[in-house]
């Protein structure tokens, strides 16, 4: 239809008001929703009067509208010309009116758009009926979805939290510019106490001024009638409004003044009682304008706080026999953890806290995975934690015992630890929590690791030493074997020469010629020329050999020689050399070795048969990388890099390799003791522990990671360069 503007306005029968909620306007006509809101019925008497009768209102003169001259002024100054308003109904109620204005010309209205207007307003007051009613739903799963995580909130709320707070906050959202007021009850002095005060800021102030008094801590005597009634959980009305309220204990005169100046319109109060015995109450001061949305509702979540609160005080009483349990707990010298069934942690001794790195003020109310992460020792992925229930005892016994368990600390530091898990049991024999008492044992399991493992490498370096003394005593003689036949064979050499050139001779004079012959096919047939040639090349390599294996035998000498964890001033080159030959067979099947030793290496104070075993596991992890990688066919061959330099007062070694990196979320992890990226039963995750140990404690250095998955890491290990004179006075 086209008009000047259409438009709807909604009726407020409760506040006998209307506002316009919507409106569409032509082009060149102004816009008038912002100026029509909130308008009393005395403003248009006619108009309301005439439409609540369900009339419709069609003029193509709105000077011809019987109404007064102050609703006319009112048309006139929205440049109205003719209008056609048509009274909306929902569920058989007025509700408001929808209605075309046209602000050009006189229009007169056909019959056929009254009715089509009528018809559109039935339309849209089935749509707003129906709004209505799904509103209604809406609001009963607001007040379920409300209530649902109240009780849940409940549930979870932390016992060292203010639960009152909570309480008057969750009711505050029940209210509609109203100040709540919720204390506690005790019933041995009959006295109230404010516990939380839940409204604008302004007045909650405005009411401490007014009574001179301020609100949280408050305590007010109990009326004996008040609590009478306040038995059943509901509202209930406070006729003489906040001097009953805080029974008497400011002049009645100065309660009114107070209520004036805040305009309170309504007070009302309800209790949270269990089982006959008031805990608490909640007062709700209405402010003018503001209502309580959904009294049931409020009703219902003061069933809720009852018994929370009743809840509370349980756990306050339990809470103070923990305490003085504390007390004992705190000379114990294992750790001690208590929680709830919940896992939610209640106390951590000191020997807790220092093993966690946990304090007990931090930990409290903290679930137990949180501050005591159990690394799953069946799980193939790193880093994953055991679930709470895991940890629980299975059987009667009522506990449950753990040995060798990864702990991962607050600082992300892994420790070993044995513990025991039991549960706490009531006077009825239910659950009330659950135990754990643990020892941290990661240096007494990392010793006996080290132990074993300087056993074994010293059981190796002493077969090692034996082995290098049996084959260098027949390699020697073998050896002095080969250069004297090199030199004989010089020497037969010179003389079959002169035999040849002897043959050669008789041949020409034609003597012996019977022996020339036989000679001559003995050569054909032993292929001299070619013995001539190839016997001095054998002997060569075979002289090569031995002095590789010369070599070798010396580097695991070296190698193996023990310093006695004495340092002393050492060629840190010569240590990396023998510690590449005495590993050879781990890499050359699939990997390139480039080794960059620098010549102005100087000599490092250090115990450099333990330098060698750090180097030694950084290689062998290498060539264990690069082998995964080549298995997985990235390449055929990769390449392990080894390099020395100084910096400065430092030695540095770096060990490179382009195999598969390190994920990034377990690069912290990887100096852990017994932590390793392989698959069960193949590593022993003392390796870098080990090197780690030697180069940062032992020898005051330190060490870098750079590693990036599918790229390749590198290790680099600094370590401090001394003089002769400072390693004097070590």
């Amino acid at each position: 239809m086209d008009v000047s503007r259409i438009y709807l306005f909604q009726y407020e029968s409760e506040k006998e008001r209307y506002s316009n909620t919507y409106e569409w306007v032509a082009n060149g006509v102004t816009p008038q929703k912002h100026n029509l809101q909130n308008l009393m019925v005395d403003e248009f008497q006619w108009f309301h009067h005439t439409l609540k009768d369900n009339l419709t209102v069609a003029y193509n003169d709105i000077d011809l509208i019987p109404q007064s001259d102050e609703e006319k002024e009112l048309l006139r100054a929205q440049d109205i010309l003719s209008l056609l308003v048509v009274p909306l109904n929902v569920n058989n109620q007025y509700s408001g009116f929808i209605g075309f204005d046209e602000c050009n010309f006189h229009r007169d209205w056909p019959e056929e758009d009254i009715r089509l207007l009528e018809t559109i307003a039935q339309i849209i007051g089935w749509i707003m009926e129906r709004n209505r009613r799904e509103a209604k739903e809406r609001q009963y799963l607001a007040d379920f979805d409300f209530l649902s995580r109240t009780a849940m909130g409940f549930v979870e709320f932390p016992l060292e939290g203010n639960l009152f707070e909570y309480i008057a906050h969750e009711l505050n959202n029940l209210m509609h510019n109203a100040i709540v007021i919720v204390s506690s009850f005790d019933s041995n002095n009959q006295r109230f106490t404010i516990r939380a005060v839940t409204a604008n800021e302004n007045w909650v102030k405005a009411l401490e001024d007014g009574l001179g008094l301020p609100l949280l801590g408050l305590e007010i005597r109990a009326d004996n009638d008040l609590l009478e009634r306040l038995q059943q959980n509901r509202l209930v009305k406070l006729q003489s409004g906040f001097y009953e309220l805080s029974n008497r204990l400011r002049p009645q005169q100065l309660c009114l003044e107070v209520e004036r100046k805040l305009e309170i319109e309504d007070i009302q109060i309800i209790g949270f009682t269990r089982g006959g015995t008031l805990l608490g109450t909640a007062s709700l001061l209405v402010i003018r304008g503001g209502r309580l949305i959904n009294p049931g509702l409020i009703e219902t979540f003061a069933n809720q706080a009852s018994v929370a609160i009743e809840r509370r005080q349980m756990g306050e009483q339990l809470l103070e026999r923990e305490k003085q349990l504390a007390v004992t707990l705190e000379s114990i010298g294992e750790g001690v953890i208590s929680m709830d069934t919940m896992g939610k942690i209640r106390f951590l001794n000191p020997a807790a806290e220092a093993i966690t790195g946990w304090s007990n003020h931090q930990a409290i109310g903290q679930p137990l995975v949180k501050v005591f992460p159990i690394l799953n020792p069946t799980s193939k992925s790193p880093g994953k934690i055991m679930a709470f229930k895991d940890l629980l005892p299975e059987d009667e016994s009522g506990e449950r015992r753990f040995q060798n368990l990864t702990l991962l600390c607050c600082n992300q530091v892994h420790k070993i630890i044995a513990c025991t898990i039991s549960r706490m049991l009531g006077a009825d024999q239910q659950i009330m929590g659950f135990t754990i008492v643990f020892q941290d044992i990661t240096e007494q399991q990392q010793h006996q690791a080290q132990q074993a493992l300087s056993q074994k490498l010293e059981s190796i370096g002493q077969l090692a030493a034996g082995i290098a003394h049996e084959i260098n005593t027949p390699m020697q003689y073998v050896g002095d074997n080969i250069y004297f036949l090199e030199d004989a064979l010089v020497d037969f050499a010179l003389l079959l020469e002169k035999y040849r050139q002897l043959v050669n001779e008789c041949e020409q004079v034609g003597e012996k010629i019977e022996l020339v012959k036989e000679i001559y096919h003995l050569e054909q047939r032993i292929d001299l020329n070619y013995l001539q040639e190839e016997i001095p090349h054998a002997l060569e390599q075979s002289r090569e050999g031995i002095e590789r294996v010369r070599k070798l035998v010396l580097t695991m000498k070296d190698f193996a020689h023990s310093s006695s964890g004495v340092k002393a001033l050492a060629d840190l080159n010569k240590g990396v050399e023998s510690t590449i030959q005495i590993c050879i067979n781990e890499w050359k099947y699939h990997a390139e070795l480039q080794a960059e030793l620098s010549p102005d290496l100087p000599l490092v104070y250090c115990v450099i048969d333990e330098i060698n075993q750090a180097i030694l596991n950084l290689i062998i992890n290498s060539a264990h990388a690069i082998r995964d990688a080549v298995n997985n066919g990235r390449y055929h061959k990769g390449l392990i890099q080894v390099r020395t330099r100084r910096e400065g007062d430092m030695a540095v070694v770096e060990v490179a390799d382009n195999g598969g990196g390190i994920p990034a979320e377990v690069k912290y992890l990887v100096f852990d003791p017994f932590f390793t990226t392989k698959d069960v039963g193949k590593g022993t995750g003392q390796g870098l522990a080990i090197t780690h140990d030697i180069i940062v404690n032992k020898h005051g250095g330190r060490i870098t990671l750079d590693s990036e998955e599918n790229k390749g890491t590198c290790f680099t290990l600094y370590l401090p360069v001394k003089d002769e004179a400072d390693s004097f006075y070590e």
